[in-house]
């Protein structure tokens, strides 16, 4: 995969341990992070999730392959797998083992589909809005909300289908 000019030049400062580059870095991806970790784990757990990967990006920022990922893939990678990790986190007012059902779904997905389902189905935000925050375009954001929940429901059908074994 070819890193975009601007973060692959961001990347590099990164590692060069040039601070205002991670400023860079958080201006450009901070709200597709914040966004998604949000419709995962509601606001509040979401700035610390927003926190924790900028915060891991600066510590250790060779972590991020750029032949294997676009950065805001990467980030968003990253904030999907910290605000899906604490088990009591419930995204569900049916008690947490609906709640875990659903975010190991979810942690199951490509991230470009679950920023996408999380943004817009769960977020609330119109197609457009996500494509800003994604950076890209809104028909984009519907393929990636229409492949998420059609992962989604064929989940749901292996589980439901595995209880009445």
């Amino acid at each position: 995969m070819v890193l975009n000019g601007l973060d692959s030049g961001l990347i590099e400062r990164v590692r060069a341990g040039d601070r205002d580059a991670l400023g860079e870095v958080y201006a450009r991806h901070g709200s597709a992070v914040f966004g998604l970790a949000s419709g995962l784990c509601g606001p509040l757990r979401a700035e610390q999730v927003t926190r924790d990967v900028f915060v891991a990006l600066w510590n250790h920022p060779d972590a991020f392959e750029p032949e294997c990922e676009s950065l805001r893939s990467h980030l968003l990678a990253q904030a999907r797998a910290r605000a899906t990790s604490d088990p009591g986190v419930s995204v569900s007012a049916h008690g947490p083992d609906l709640g875990s059902m659903v975010l190991s779904r979810f942690a199951g997905l490509a991230p470009r589909d679950a920023a996408a389902v999380s943004l817009t189905v769960v977020g609330g935000f119109t197609p457009e809005e996500a494509a800003d925050l994604l950076r890209c375009s809104a028909a984009s954001v519907t393929k990636s909300v229409r492949s998420g929940l059609l992962q989604l429901a064929e989940a749901a059908r292996r589980d439901g289908s595995a209880d009445d074994d």
